[in-house]
């Protein structure tokens, strides 16, 4: 039986749904900081909530939807009065590049 990760899951359970998706590892807790799944160049933080922020959805949900087959979808993130910026990706991107392509190098 295949699992989703969702309110009916542990935290520990939707980590190694994560690292099965991205062909990854998941790090055990150790109380140190670490990320929860890694995976050759990606570190992944996996954080379990009951239902996804709005704003969230509200980014992602658009720019999967408008990206042509041939674009990945990426949502920017910038808080205002900040020079903070984040990218931000919707896991099946994630998975897509796994299953397509060698992830780049980075560095």
């Amino acid at each position: 039986m295949k699992k989703h990760c969702g309110a009916s899951t542990s935290w520990q359970d939707a980590e190694r749904v994560v690292a099965r998706r991205l062909a990854g590892t998941r790090s055990p807790n150790t109380g140190r900081a670490t990320a929860a799944v890694r995976n050759g160049q990606l570190a992944v933080a996996v954080k379990q909530r009951q239902t996804r922020p709005a704003w969230l959805l509200d980014a992602v949900t658009p720019a999967t939807r408008n990206a042509p087959a041939t674009q990945l979808p990426v949502v920017g993130r910038h808080q205002a009065a900040t020079r903070n910026y984040r990218a931000l990706m919707p896991l099946e991107v994630l998975e897509h590049l796994l299953q397509e392509a060698q992830p780049p190098t980075l560095g």
